[in-house]
């Protein structure tokens, strides 16, 4: 059975007001699940799933919860989102009318939201790849690529070279290159 997407920024909102204004995260989940706001069931808070990735448990309803705080938030419906402290209305979120949330300018704003979350997070990852890049170009600095005919054609004189002059003391050695079946007599 796969999980139902929630909007639960209204059954936030709803226990908040139940319970004074101000309440922790875990009381607000079991009010919302005591009192089924927006329809949602003790189930449908408190259920896991098994990750088929990971193979870990997850509850999938903590996803749209703590997504639907951060909308909260950027409405202006709570104060503040500090880890660990109770999550608290604002004037407008004890006041506001809820049959008609999210208005127009609230989904606005929501979207803008995201949206920015959404380009510092590209901005992010562009800037780690960037960084990425540029050690592995500092690390790489040292290596020599040949790409080009020319440059191919240095490095294979450069070898020929050296292949000459270790030929050249094997020949002090035993007056004999075995190199390309070069024979190599000294002078007398």
């Amino acid at each position: 059975m796969s999980y139902k997407r929630w909007n639960v920024e209204k059954a936030i909102v709803l226990a908040l007001r139940e319970l004074g204004g101000t309440a922790s995260r875990k009381i607000i989940r079991q009010t919302i699940a005591t009192n089924e706001y927006v329809n949602l069931k003790y189930e449908d808070v408190y259920d896991t799933k098994v990750s088929a990735r990971t193979g870990r448990a997850y509850n999938p309803f903590l996803y749209d919860f703590n997504f639907g705080l951060k909308n909260l938030l950027t409405v202006g419906y709570i104060s503040s989102m500090e880890w660990g402290k109770e999550i608290s209305l604002t004037s407008i979120g004890r006041t506001a009318e809820l049959s008609n949330y999210p208005t127009s300018e609230q989904t606005q704003l929501v979207t803008n939201y995201w949206n920015q979350k959404t380009r510092e997070r590209v901005h992010r990852k562009l800037t780690a790849m960037q960084e990425s890049d540029d050690k592995l170009a500092d690390r790489d600095e040292d290596l020599v690529v040949i790409d080009d005919p020319e440059s191919r054609q240095d490095a294979d004189e450069s070898q020929w070279k050296s292949d000459l002059i270790e030929c050249d003391e094997l020949s002090n050695q035993a007056q004999l290159c075995p190199e390309e079946n070069f024979k190599w007599t000294l002078p007398a």
